[in-house]
């Protein structure tokens, strides 16, 4: 199958801090990490697991931190390469192991992309995973059938959506309803990261809320309180000023910018 394929290497990444500049192909042309080739179309590992033909995969942060060498180096013992990039899917189930109830075949999802200890088929889960925080696994830096990898699309073992073929862990898998766009259910990862900070630590009404941030998680946290109806003051501080008007369109109460909006804000707070 077709898939591009995201191969991390310390000297590709020296080069390109040095010269990327000046030569932009060393990010993402032939000398590049990144590339487009044929890959072996990923089976199922066994019984509990399914395929799925992406029907689209997002662009997020991490995969321009990784295109870009953003990432820090000092964070590859938790991701493994060459890997097929994408972890925010929606796609369509095409294969299901025997012992899958939860969806089937020609069924919409979206993915849970998280490498957690049921997804390595660890029989004794560790503290993080027992309590259901699966983001914070232990066992990110490998084990015995899978290498390392945080999340689907950082593993040389579980390609991700940047590919004709990916298959996932049944616990994995998000179906989804038909009322949900292709486009809404793609982006479903990065709105529930924002959503879940708010409701982990929901400001009072009343309080002065600061979100720091022009990108995706920025704009899903300052959605995800107001639709929580919390009457909040919201202050967005971000760099350009089309991220500035997507932060009042959202409903922040003021969006900074420049040290002029800064003074501005400083000058009118009692």
């Amino acid at each position: 199958m077709k898939a591009i394929v995201y191969d991390f290497t310390i000297p590709k990444y020296i080069t390109a801090k040095a010269l990327g500049k000046h030569f932009p192909s060393l990010y993402y042309g032939k000398p590049s990490a990144l590339s487009l080739r044929d890959v072996e179309e990923p089976e199922l590992p066994n019984d509990n697991w399914v395929k799925i033909k992406p029907i689209l995969s997002g662009v997020c942060g991490s995969d321009m931190g990784a295109i870009f060498y953003k990432t820090s180096p000092s964070l590859t013992p938790f991701n493994s390469f060459p890997s097929v990039l994408g972890h925010e899917v929606v796609g369509l189930v095409t294969e299901v192991g025997g012992d899958v109830r939860k969806v089937e075949v020609g069924q919409r999802i979206t993915i849970d992309p998280y490498i957690n200890c049921e997804v390595r088929g660890r029989k004794t889960l560790c503290p993080a995973c027992r309590q259901g925080m699966h983001s914070l696994c232990r066992y990110k830096a490998g084990s015995a059938k899978l290498g390392p990898g945080m999340i689907l699309g950082f593993c040389k073992d579980l390609p991700g959506g940047w590919g004709e073929s990916l298959v996932i862990h049944e616990s994995m898998a998000i179906p989804i309803s038909d009322t949900v766009s292709d486009k809404v259910a793609a982006m479903s990862e990065p709105l529930s990261v924002g959503l879940h900070a708010v409701l982990r630590q929901p400001p009072k009404n009343g309080e002065h809320v600061l979100v720091i941030g022009g990108g995706m998680i920025a704009y899903s946290v300052i959605a995800a309180i107001r639709l929580l109806e919390i009457d909040c003051h919201i202050t967005q501080l971000s760099l350009l000023s089309y991220q500035k008007e997507m932060g009042l369109k959202l409903g922040v109460n003021e969006g900074l910018i420049s040290r002029e909006d800064l003074g501005a804000l400083d000058r009118s707070m009692p």
